[in-house]
């Protein structure tokens, strides 16, 4: 669970206003669209590709059994938004992960599924996911494809069988034809959604924001007020870089930053079942 720290009024306003600037940053398609390795498929205008990523970030590696196709990202984008994929077809991907809020849920705690019940954590961003090399808040998962089809079964989330979904989808003609376009003249199974829906979700980059065309030189891309909150967020003023590193703003680690004086969510224990991971996230 994710919870916000009071900033101290000393820092507040340049912080936020760099903080804004992260926030507003594009994912995935925009007028600066770099040329995608295989252009050939699209849906209802909207375009996959694969990011050109700035000088600095690091590279956006793709599964030998997964490499990327135009197919499978706009296979899996269409998943993302299915309200089918819920046993009552009420929940997609895109309900908890609204791509208008960085594919997050704000002014909510908790999130909730189809049984209405609050989960026990809220709804990670998945913002430049594909670089993860642990996801879920404790790290449950290193492969994207398994951890897309979590939610899918989990009965208080969108509580589906592997049987219903390739029911569903089979029966539905535009599935058939996507995952023909995918996959060739095959049935639909579910380890190919799975691996749509990763692909899809790789290219989920948050690379041309207005901080990462400032690092590239674009003197005019970030206000004054951002430029001072930067040199704060990464100065020993706020040193708040020390874990939330450029580019990606995260050390890819485990922390407890001391939030709860009695533990009710272990974290990263639940994993490793090491005493000290109790807490971190």
């Amino acid at each position: 669970m994710i919870r916000a720290l009071r900033p101290r009024a000393a820092l507040g306003f340049s912080l936020l206003g760099f903080l804004l600037v992260l926030g507003g940053c594009e994912f995935g398609a925009g007028s600066e669209s770099p040329q995608a390795v295989d252009p050939g498929y699209t849906d209802n205008g909207w375009t996959p590709e694969l990011p050109v990523l700035p000088e600095g970030w690091p590279v956006l590696e793709w599964p030998h059994d997964n490499p990327y196709s135009s197919a499978k990202a706009v296979l899996g984008r269409r998943l993302f938004f299915e309200n089918a994929l819920s046993v009552d077809s009420t929940v997609s991907c895109a309900v908890c992960h609204i791509p208008t809020a960085a594919f997050t849920t704000r002014g909510r705690t908790f999130s909730f599924g189809v049984t209405g019940k609050e989960l026990d954590r809220n709804t990670p961003s998945l913002a430049n996911v594909g670089f993860a090399k642990f996801l879920t808040f404790d790290g449950g998962f290193s492969s994207l494809e398994a951890q897309v089809l979590a939610p899918l079964f989990a009965k208080d989330e969108m509580g589906m069988t592997t049987e219903e979904i390739e029911s569903r989808l089979a029966g539905d003609s535009m599935y058939v034809r996507l995952y023909r376009q995918a996959y060739g003249n095959a049935p639909i199974r579910i380890g190919g959604v799975s691996q749509a829906l990763a692909a899809y979700l790789r290219i989920v980059v948050s690379y041309r924001s207005p901080w990462d065309r400032w690092k590239a030189g674009d003197s005019t891309a970030l206000s004054a007020a951002a430029r001072r909150g930067e040199a704060i967020f990464t100065g020993k003023k706020g040193n708040c870089a020390i874990c939330h590193v450029p580019p990606l703003f995260t050390d890819g680690s485990f922390h407890n930053v001391g939030l709860d004086s009695v533990i009710h969510d272990i974290g990263r224990m639940r994993i490793t079942g090491l005493e000290a991971d109790k807490g971190r996230f």
